[in-house]
């Protein structure tokens, strides 16, 4: 990425959230939890048992429970002084989990995306058991979820990038390629599942997620127009900035990107425009909005938001 792209001024993710939020670790563990309380095909003992087992799991990664107990403990009589069950091997809770009747497709994805860090807790790596979770969770039904899930802008985005870090074991490579050739894999428009995403995600008002993800993902797709055009919009949105020497310098640099992509052809010329006019408008360059509206009806005359835009624009 270039520094334009890098040293934007723009909060990126909160401060007080953790890893263990992030990746989706602490939901994953705590959706599980009332949905094992409320399973009616589970005995009292083996609830008792997964509920331990699933709060073992979550401290493994900080203290926060240690810290503030979760009521369900004291519920299935998981307290001090009381023998605690037999904790389940990581792979057969996460099993045992994921097959539950009442489980949605949403914890399904969550459990998809906490998997790999049980495989990277050198859990014993059980083959048959991983190609069973494997099944389940790669649905494309759960792959979407996860994609739209707000833990998916954590996950690398190519084998490349996965491998890059050295010593990481095949089979956590391969879980994740699943999602990679999903959220790449492009529709009968040349939009990919990720483009898609993003763009629904702009239409929700979801910029400061969409302006993350994209970075992160120009980062190895810098020539993915798609991508780029959802990135230019979420920076046009100013969504986080106050300031308004920060915001002038972040359409400055919003700017210099799309003059970037103009220069080297890139297919997707008409929205690069149009987005080009609306930051001259910000700027108060009327002469640089009426040019790049004007090229936009000169790729196509019957362009709606040029066309509307221009009669406006003083």
């Amino acid at each position: 990425m270039s520094e334009i792209q890098q040293d934007l001024p723009v909060k990126q993710t909160p401060p007080e959230l953790s890893e263990t939020h992030k990746i989706g670790v602490h939901s994953a563990v705590i959706k599980s939890f009332d949905l094992v309380k409320k399973a009616t095909e589970l005995s009292a003992d083996k609830k008792r048992a997964i509920i331990y087992s699933l709060y073992c799991f979550r401290c493994l990664f900080d203290d926060e429970l240690i810290k503030a107990v979760p009521s369900i403990l004291a519920e299935f009589n998981l307290v001090k002084g009381i023998a605690m069950p037999e904790k389940l091997d990581l792979y057969d809770l996460v099993f045992a989990i994921v097959n539950l009747k009442g489980i949605s497709v949403e914890l399904k994805a969550l459990w998809y995306a906490v998997f790999p860090y049980v495989m990277a807790l050198d859990s014993p790596h059980d083959s048959s058991i991983y190609a069973k979770l494997l099944k389940l969770l790669t649905a494309p039904a759960v792959l979407k979820a996860v994609l739209y899930s707000e833990h998916s802008i954590y996950i690398k985005d190519s084998v490349e990038e996965l491998e890059a870090l050295g010593e990481i074991p095949s089979h956590i490579i391969d879980w994740y390629s699943h999602y990679i050739d999903f959220k790449h894999s492009r529709d009968d428009n040349g939009k990919t599942n990720e483009e898609i995403r993003f763009l629904d995600w702009l239409k929700d008002g979801r910029c400061k997620e969409v302006y993350v993800g994209t970075e992160k993902l120009l980062d190895t797709l810098f020539d993915d127009d798609g991508i780029l055009i959802c990135n230019i919009a979420a920076r046009v949105s100013l969504d986080g900035i106050n300031d308004e020497n920060d915001r002038l310098i972040h359409l400055k640099q919003t700017l210099s990107l799309i003059e970037s992509a103009l220069e080297r052809g890139s297919y997707k010329k008409i929205y690069l425009h149009y987005y080009a006019a609306i930051i001259h408008i910000a700027l108060k360059n009327s002469d640089g909005a009426k040019a790049n509206l004007a090229a936009c009806l000169e790729l196509n005359p019957n362009f709606p938001p040029a066309k509307n835009m221009l009669p406006l624009v003083k």
